[in-house]
């Protein structure tokens, strides 16, 4: 066993941590869980104002603060799993997803890019493919002179606690969790962790992304994080970490709950 932040043991290999937008998905969403895990081990971490505990079996984190902040902050302070890993209360997961993906991973440095497909518009590009993991498929990526070519973006992945906490996890600047992640799985890359894709689809999103409940994630993608997200990535990155105490001076409540 290894010891998290706080130096508690390990007790479950995996923490699953789901920043709640729509409870009434979580009961769906933690049943196909329990299948995907497999054999494995785990604990499911939910993040937000709605006290899920009551719908499922989970630790319960009250917070009113964005997604990204919610993920971060749950792993860093509840957290037990060996492997870290969030998840939207809207998916579906297929069974042995997680666990296929796992067994990879075991015995390397590495972290797992996690496949998945989701609702999106017509002609959208799609998470079946291996080469939608690849930062020079993604234009809004590709113009960035310091997103090399090679990177691998990971919206959904699936780390070693210990080395999430070594690169100061999440940066709590983002408020929306995608670009948040990309930049964790560069970082890590730059680390030289390697990016190990799942060989299968492993979750599917349902989120409608013309929803009117989407657009404060839109707005936050938009308006707060890819402005910072271009400013970091205007030059080549070098090898960071940034402080594992980075939320505290963004834990404050996120727009939808306003």
């Amino acid at each position: 066993m290894t010891q998290n932040l706080f130096g508690r043991e390990d007790l479950v290999d995996l923490t699953v941590v789901v920043p709640s937008i729509r409870p009434e998905k979580i009961k769906r969403m933690a049943d196909s869980l329990k299948e995907a895990v497999g054999e494995y081990s785990y604990e499911l971490i939910v993040a937000g104002p709605y006290d899920a505990s009551k719908i499922v079996d989970c630790m319960w984190l009250e917070s009113l603060a964005s997604p990204n902040l919610c993920v971060h902050k749950a792993i860093v302070e509840k957290a037990n799993g060996k492997y870290v890993k969030w998840s939207t209360d809207d998916a579906v997961y297929y069974p042995d997803g997680i666990s296929n993906l796992l067994n990879k991973m075991r015995g390397k440095d590495c972290f797992g890019v996690v496949k998945y497909t989701e609702e999106g518009p017509p002609g959208y590009p799609s998470g079946r493919d291996d080469i939608y993991y690849t930062a020079v498929t993604h234009a809004d990526l590709r113009r960035l002179p310091g997103v090399k070519s090679h990177y691998k973006i990971a919206p959904v992945a699936i780390y070693h606690k210990t080395e999430f906490i070594a690169l100061g996890g999440l940066d709590c600047r983002y408020e929306h969790i995608n670009l948040s992640t990309h930049d964790l799985a560069f970082r890590m890359q730059e680390y030289g962790e390697e990016a190990i894709i799942s060989d299968e689809v492993v979750m599917h999103c349902d989120s409608d992304g013309q929803a009117v409940d989407h657009r404060p994630l839109d707005i936050a993608h938009f308006n707060n994080d890819y402005p910072i997200f271009a400013d970091k990535y205007k030059e080549v990155l070098n090898k960071i970490h940034i402080s594992l105490a980075n939320y505290l001076g963004y834990d404050k409540p996120w727009r939808r709950f306003r």
